[in-house]
């Protein structure tokens, strides 16, 4: 036999191997009750544990309005700012429109629930009025609130006179028409869009070929453009109409309008005060000619009528009579002691 060889020799037994037969299957020996407990409880407070970082993690992100390379603006702070420079005006605002509503209350002129909710169908009803209530950030709560104080100063400037729908369909059509100026209810053609003005053409393919690499438009736009948009990102704050003083910069109103939505150009070249500029155009939406129908500005209307029939001398003596009202019936209270005297002001004191 050589060498390493497995085979038995001849006439030696063939070698039995024994089968492994399974033993038993027995549970495992059971946990004590005590460190079953301890473990559960482990786990609950594993569990409190991230659900309270987590909780802190969320509460911590609300409280913060922005991060600017990695220096974060706090709730608290911006609320601060927005009490210092706009702190007294809002204030003087809500203290001004309980007052009309209440003087409005005194004399029975304040707008019925029905006609308020009437004047809020009016704007609801308008396809952009969603958009309009999340650029201005205002909830449909503060719309009715506005409503309602607007009406009530209408119906005391007009005195309660009643609106009559003759009176409402002449003021429709008279704001309807495209050629009265500042007209409600016509909107001709726009567009919303976004700038870069280059002082020069070599600046204005610096900043295209930025684009182009996947650069953002609004970074670009801080970067290379010299209008004051490019602060907010060449964001133009008012929207391009047709016809509008845009007009008189020649070319401008044909590329705006020809110009896809979403779509960007390329550098073109614009006289301006004998000063040639360099504009990359982005267009971020677009809206037709067209009149708002009168079954959905029917209350706007009805406000319009009451308020053009104010003269001069019926605002003074309205003031007059406004003033001495609130001197006998208003009083008010500062909880916050900042604005104690702008309310006393407001209030002669009461």
């Amino acid at each position: 036999m050589e060498a390493g060889s497995a085979q038995p020799e001849k006439g030696s037994p063939p070698i039995r191997r024994r089968t492994a037969r399974p033993g038993p299957v027995t549970a495992p020996p059971p946990v004590p009750r005590t460190r079953l407990v301890i473990m559960a409880a482990a786990i609950l407070v594993v569990g409190v544990g991230i659900g309270g970082v987590i909780e802190r993690q969320r509460h911590k992100s609300q409280d913060i309005v922005a991060v600017v390379n990695g220096n974060i603006i706090r709730k608290q702070f911006f609320y601060h700012r927005l009490e210092q420079t706009a702190g007294v005006p809002v204030i003087r605002s809500l203290v001004q429109d309980q007052m009309i509503l209440a003087y409005a209350k005194s004399l029975h002129l304040l707008p019925s629930e029905k006609l308020v909710d009437a004047a809020v169908k009016d704007v609801t009803i308008n396809p952009n009025f969603l958009k309009q209530l999340q650029q201005k950030f205002e909830t449909p709560d503060e719309l009715k609130y506005d409503l309602r104080v607007q009406l009530a100063k209408a119906a005391i400037l007009s005195k309660g006179a009643p609106v009559t729908e003759a009176e409402m369909q002449a003021y429709y059509y008279k704001n309807a028409d495209p050629h009265t100026p500042n007209a409600l209810f016509y909107h001709p053609e726009q567009a919303n869009i976004a700038i870069i003005v280059a002082p020069s053409s070599k600046i204005a393919y610096d900043a295209q070929h930025d684009l182009l690499l996947g650069v953002s438009f609004s970074d670009v736009a801080h970067k290379y453009s010299v209008d004051s948009s490019s602060a907010d990102g060449g964001l133009l704050k008012a929207p391009v109409l047709q016809g509008g003083p845009a007009a008189k910069i020649p070319g401008l109103l044909p590329l705006v309008f020809g110009t896809p939505i979403g779509q960007t150009t390329t550098p073109h070249e614009f006289t301006i005060n004998g000063t040639p500029s360099w504009w990359i155009i982005r267009v971020l939406d677009h809206e037709n000619t067209h009149t708002d129908p009168f079954n959905l500005v029917r209350e706007q209307c009805r406000i319009g009528v009451m308020m053009s029939r104010v003269t001069a001398s019926s605002q003074i003596s309205v003031d007059r009579a406004f003033s001495a009202w609130k001197k006998k019936n208003i009083t008010a209270q500062a909880f916050w002691p900042q604005y104690s005297s702008t309310i006393a002001a407001m209030t002669g004191g009461n």
